[in-house]
Order: C-alpha cells, then sequence, then structure tokens
C-alpha cells in the first residue's frame, strides 16, 4: 500500500522490499540484473575509461522505521549500518559501491 505513494513521483516501478523479512529483495535483484550484460575483453578496455556517473546508482527510501537499513546491510552480507527498534537511528547518509558477482 505504502510502496503506491512512490508511483506519485514518477520515477518508474518501485520495488517494496523488507531488509528483515527478505520480502521483494529477489525481484528487486532480478530487476537489476535484466539491465546487466556480459562484460567481453573489448568491452573491459572501454568500460575502464567510463565516469563514476556512469554506474547504476540506486537510492533505498522509505518511512522511518521501515528496514531500510536492514535491507543495505543484507545487500552488502554485513552490518554497515545500524539497525535498532528507535526510529531515526539512522541518520548519515550511507554511500557504497557494490560489486556482486564480478559486477
Amino acid at each position: 500500500v505504502q510502496a503506491a505513494e512512490f508511483w506519485k513521483l514518477g520515477l518508474g516501478s518501485p520495488y517494496p522490499v523488507s531488509g528483515i523479512h527478505g520480502t521483494g529483495v529477489a525481484e528487486l535483484l532480478d530487476a537489476m540484473y535484466d539491465d546487466l550484460y556480459e562484460v567481453t575483453e573489448e568491452d573491459l578496455e572501454e568500460q575502464s575509461k567510463r565516469l563514476a556517473s556512469d554506474f547504476v546508482n540506486i537510492a533505498i527510501v522509505g518511512r522511518p522505521n521501515v528496514g531500510k537499513s536492514s535491507l543495505f546491510n543484507r545487500l552488502f552480507g554485513e552490518a554497515r549500518a545500524i539497525v535498532s527498534d528507535v526510529a531515526g537511528t539512522t541518520r548519515d547518509t550511507l554511500d557504497a559501491e557494490l560489486e556482486k558477482d564480478g559486477r
């Protein structure tokens, strides 16, 4: 129900996920992998010249205490963000690069 509010932003299809329960994470990762492609040796040289702005940027947004930090930790497979039942625990912006399966 709350995911419908993100439709109003006009940024495309929202992917509602739960970092704690893991629901929706597989669908989000599948959608991300659909946009990836096989890299050849020739592509490696060309890609190494690309700017960092060519990377896919992802923002995890949501209401307070809905599992954003838990999702972030789950994607990285380690506790990089503080997780607590207290709303507003994570105040700082978290910025990180994720490499999955060599991509």
